[in-house]
């Protein structure tokens, strides 16, 4: 069952909400013509629309279930895509550049409209989990496969919210730091490669910190669950 008036209840809402347009409104993938990459805005790309009404399903979803069933398909969606981008600069597709392409550079604004929105909706779903079935079951660790969400389900709020918003910033700041700027660039005209860095080393530094921050968040989870399994058990003796 689906409940259309309640997708705004709280400020998460509102925020999944605002993303889920900006991520069909705003530039999915970049245009680099040599490459045979034409730039498409969200609404234009079918896996955008997928992964949006993921998002939205979780959110407007009554059922728990189906809820953490969308946020999973949201995430595969979202990963899937990144490791296309990744893949293809390392194609003939790219060869005849100079510059060292990541699959960062390819990845325009709507992709982190599209996380930010997957990210707020799982919150809202960890918190139901949280407030609805106060004993974790296997759910715990799929949520865990998002960072911060199991923490969350585990009613630990501001140590799961931190793990969310720093692994955001972290990819963020991987496409920020970018040479091709690809959160900037336009959708017509020439594209023209910039001069090839020294290093791309902190594009990976960024990225690998994100990967390192879900690590983690997983680790925690693991040791706030074994926590508070041993503290039931002193309460029942």
């Amino acid at each position: 069952m689906i409940k259309l008036r309640h997708a705004v209840d709280s400020p998460l809402g509102v925020v999944t909400v605002i993303c889920a347009l900006l991520a069909l409104l705003t530039p999915w993938v970049i245009r680099i013509p040599q490459a045979g990459l034409e730039g498409s805005f969200g609404f234009q790309v079918p896996v955008t629309w997928l992964i949006v009404l993921a998002f939205l399903a979780a959110l407007l979803g009554t059922n728990l279930t189906v809820s953490l069933i969308g946020l999973l398909a949201g995430e595969a969606l979202l990963l899937g895509w990144f490791g296309w981008a990744t893949w293809v600069t390392t194609t003939s597709r790219f060869a005849g550049f100079d510059f060292p392409f990541m699959g960062i550079d390819l990845i325009g604004p709507a992709w982190y409209f599209g996380a930010v929105g997957l990210m707020a909706t799982g919150v809202v779903v960890a918190r139901k989990f949280a407030d609805h079935e106060p004993r974790p079951g296997g759910e715990l660790w799929l949520l865990a496969l998002l960072p911060g969400l199991a923490l969350i389900r585990l009613d630990r709020r501001t140590r799961g919210t931190i793990y969310a918003v720093l692994v955001l910033s972290a990819l963020f700041l991987a496409s920020i730091d970018s040479p091709v700027g690809p959160l900037f660039q336009p959708l017509t005209g020439d594209f023209e490669a910039p001069p090839p860095p020294p290093t791309r080393l902190l594009e990976w530094i960024f990225l690998g910190t994100a990967a390192a921050l879900t690590l983690l968040s997983m680790i925690e989870t693991a040791r706030a669950k074994a926590t508070g399994v041993r503290s039931g058990l002193r309460e029942t003796h």
